[in-house]
């Protein structure tokens, strides 16, 4: 082989071995798949070796549009395009005279005579133009993926992801007998069909119970699936009743459970619910205690809580729950307790079925727990649990039963006037008040709330000691 011949078809060679790197380099940059250089050097090889009319230019074009499929992202989109522009522009001028492949140019001419000719210039613009191609390629895909790095990787928690959990909170409206309103609580969806959970007071002695989606939708309590009265908590399904058939939801927004133990005291929790009767609540605090004596932990949370929130989940900062409210009243303080989801975990595979009748047949008085055997803490118990679930008079004849047993209790009293309140009884209330005040210490984190209530009423205050 001549010499020029061979140092021809060697420059070829590297110059198409030039062309393919560049190419990968910029399709590698764009974020393409490992196989789009690979399939573009073989179209690259056909086209220059064997093929050189229209069906050459159409075998390439399908390889770049193989290279570039499915590869368009929002943050990336300019440097991908420049990188199929590098195949599309650079290569389709380079084949554009039909006449002679680029190979067989280098070859029949001697390199050392090349002249700037009509066809050398058009060779050398589309060299020099792909060259062009590919750096824009690179710098735009350059800048493309840096503006994506400077990205957080992932969000930062924040109050926003509890918000977004909305929809799969509800209002839960309880009925006796007669069909009278005698409470409220919270529930949250597990379930797309419908299931649903709560703490186990709130559906104790409901007659009929219906839960209000925060779209207003409207659905009822109608089988019992599972609860623990000793844990506070049951599971049920939702659904409506239209004559005698029955719709079952399709497409609720079921909430995620996360787990208790990924949180530890100091960290941000928010709750959503419907403290009275308003949905769809947000309110934040953070874990102030947890009970280790319990498995897993009981929390003791600060967000605010108060009648209708029963049953609302606790969330940490990325919207998983971890947790569902259950405030009680135990020796003598209103604690705010966050009961673990993992509690739930024995629920959520049982199907009682019960109607609420079965249900209300089935219970059993609760059993006396050893720590809490005390009448006065029992009855400070049931009447924590009753002024949640919005049963007022009941929770006041509790307070009072505490009142008889240690008289000197103040927050018996305080908690018999809030009851007032909402009974419309503001004298009676004002009567609680001033007991209340006369026993409680000057530090009472409520002292100064019920001052100002007793004063803005134009009622009397006991003389300060």
């Amino acid at each position: 082989m001549p010499l020029g011949s061979f140092v021809a078809r060697t420059a070829a060679g590297l110059f198409d071995l030039t062309l393919w790197i560049l190419s990968t380099f910029a399709l590698l940059k764009a974020g393409c798949s490992w196989f789009s250089p690979l399939i573009a050097w073989i179209g690259l090889v056909e086209i220059g070796y064997h093929l050189r009319g229209s069906l050459g230019k159409v075998l390439f074009g399908l390889s770049i549009v193989v290279s570039g499929r499915a590869q368009f992202y929002l943050r990336e989109t300019i440097g991908k395009l420049a990188s199929v522009a590098t195949f599309g522009i650079g290569f389709l001028v380079v084949m554009g005279n039909e006449r002679m492949a680029f190979h067989d140019y280098i070859a029949k001419t001697r390199v050392v005579q090349l002249r700037l000719q009509p066809a050398n210039i058009r060779v050398l613009a589309a060299f020099g133009l792909f060259l062009g191609v590919g750096l824009a390629a690179y710098v735009g895909t350059h800048f493309a993926i840096s503006g994506r790095a400077v990205q957080p990787a992932t969000t930062e928690p924040n109050i926003s992801s509890i918000v977004q959990q909305t929809p799969g909170v509800c209002t839960l409206n309880i009925y006796d007998r007669q069909g009278n309103p005698t409470g409220q609580g919270s529930c949250f969806i597990l379930g797309r069909d419908g299931l649903a959970t709560t703490n186990f007071h709130v559906l104790e002695e409901a007659y009929r119970a219906e839960a209000t989606m925060g779209d207003g939708r409207l659905f009822h309590v109608l089988r019992i699936q599972g609860f623990d009265q000793e844990q506070d908590l049951i599971v049920f399904q939702l659904g409506r009743e239209i004559g005698a058939l029955v719709e079952w939801p399709k497409d609720l927004f079921a909430l995620t459970l996360g787990a208790s133990t990924t949180v530890s005291i100091g960290d941000r929790i928010a709750t959503i619910g419907s403290p009275e009767g308003i949905p769809n609540t947000v309110s934040d605090g953070i874990i102030s205690a947890i009970r280790k004596d319990e498995v897993p932990p009981i929390m003791q949370i600060t967000a605010p809580i108060s009648s209708g929130s029963s049953g609302s989940p606790v969330f940490d900062l990325h919207g998983r729950v971890i947790g569902i409210v259950s405030s009680q009243v135990r020796d003598g303080q209103n604690l705010n307790f966050a009961i673990p989801v993992e509690k739930l975990a024995g629920l959520l595979d049982r199907r009682d079925n019960l109607t609420l009748a079965d249900f209300r047949n089935q219970l059993q008085p609760p059993r006396t727990n050893p720590l809490t055997s005390d009448p006065f803490e029992l009855a400070f118990e049931r009447g924590g649990k009753l002024y949640e679930a919005g049963r007022y008079r009941e929770a006041l004849d509790q307070f009072l039963k505490v009142q008889a047993l240690r008289p000197d209790e103040a927050a018996a009293y305080y908690n018999a006037a809030r009851c007032y309140e909402h009974l419309n009884l503001e004298d009676d209330a004002a009567v609680e008040y001033y007991v209340f005040l006369s026993l409680a210490p000057s530090n009472d984190p409520d002292r100064q709330a019920v001052v100002d209530w007793m004063t803005n009423r134009n009622y009397d205050l006991p003389a300060t000691p």
